[in-house]
């Protein structure tokens, strides 16, 4: 079970891969840092606009991240910058209430008069927190505001703003594209590695389900509808595009578990666990991202995921190609 030259040839292949993919996924991250640490101080405005962050299903009281999110707000208030706080969420199917709900119940438990606090109790993803609370400004007249979200949210709160902000979709937009078709190329990478480190031979329905399954994947990528430049990005294409990319990682999930155990391969024992930790941080992402934002942080340990797959392949390599 030792790595020959092939063997190392497609573990360096798939190490130059996965860093293109984590290079890519930070520079992706350092743009929302960047966006959301180079605003402009807040100006005073005709109102404050709150965005929904999740609730605790049995209470329903505000989860830490929108509860940081509505003290920023009391703080802003009380300092003047806006005489109007807009609340902006509906209700989740496991909540017990809409978030604007909850979120007006704790600023007027902190003090806050219940006259300045405006419930928009429709929304279920960013987008329509934007539309429907500007639905209430131009109500109202309000011509300006301040949005209160966490430094996360904040790239995808300003794309889709009414401020010709949108351009900031492009760039996180081509970031996902590339890394779909990156990750694809490294699973068939994983595959190879798979049948050098065991030494298998033949296969070829194997190897063409493999390939199959990739070409699918990289097609359903290409395809106009998942508007991947878009800031409404539709989730049943999110889902279409990953079903064969799915079905090729449990494949190589069973294969890897199953010659791990044949062989007693105690440096390969865990390659099987990373790839279904990989799948376990990034299918919630893609199913509810959209409607919980905080879920995106999930890319992180995914990402972790990924880099421990690699290090399984490069310290076997590197112990037992001497």
């Amino acid at each position: 079970m030792l790595f020959v030259d092939d063997g190392r040839r497609w573990m360096r292949a798939m190490i130059w891969t996965l860093a293109a993919f984590v290079l890519i996924e930070l520079i992706m991250m350092a743009a929302v840092a960047i966006t959301a640490r180079t605003m402009d101080a807040p100006k005073s405005a005709d109102c404050m606009i709150v965005l929904g962050g999740g609730l605790d299903r049995e209470t329903g009281e505000p989860l830490p991240t929108l509860a940081y999110r509505l003290d920023r707000a009391i703080e802003l208030f009380g300092e003047g910058y806006a005489p109007v706080i807009i609340v902006s969420g509906g209700q989740g199917a496991d909540e017990v209430i809409s978030e604007a709900e909850a979120m007006r119940n704790y600023l007027i438990q902190r003090g806050i008069p219940e006259s300045v606090i405006i419930r928009e109790a429709q929304s279920t993803t960013t987008r329509e927190n934007m539309a429907y609370s500007k639905a209430i400004m131009d109500e109202n007249g309000y011509e300006s505001a301040l949005i209160v979200t966490s430094d996360y949210h904040v790239a995808r709160a300003l794309a889709l703003c009414t401020t010709g902000l949108e351009n900031y979709t492009v760039p996180l937009g081509l970031g996902k594209w590339i890394t779909s078709v990156t990750m694809t190329i490294f699973y068939v990478l994983l595959y190879y590695v798979w049948r050098q480190r065991y030494q298998i031979k033949g296969k070829g329905i194997l190897t063409a389900a493999v390939y199959a399954l990739a070409a699918v994947r990289v097609v359903l990528c290409m395809m106009p509808q998942n508007q991947w430049l878009s800031a409404n990005a539709p989730l049943s294409w999110g889902i279409y595009r990953n079903i064969p990319f799915a079905l090729m990682g449990l494949l190589i999930i069973v294969l890897f578990y199953r010659s791990a155990k044949e062989n007693n391969d105690a440096s390969f024992r865990w390659m099987w666990l990373t790839i279904v930790l990989s799948f376990g941080f990034y299918i919630p992402v893609v199913l509810w991202a959209d409607v919980i934002p905080m879920i995106g942080m999930l890319m992180i340990p995914k990402t972790c995921a990924y880099v421990w797959t690699v290090l399984i392949g490069f310290f076997a390599m590197k112990k037992e190609c001497k």
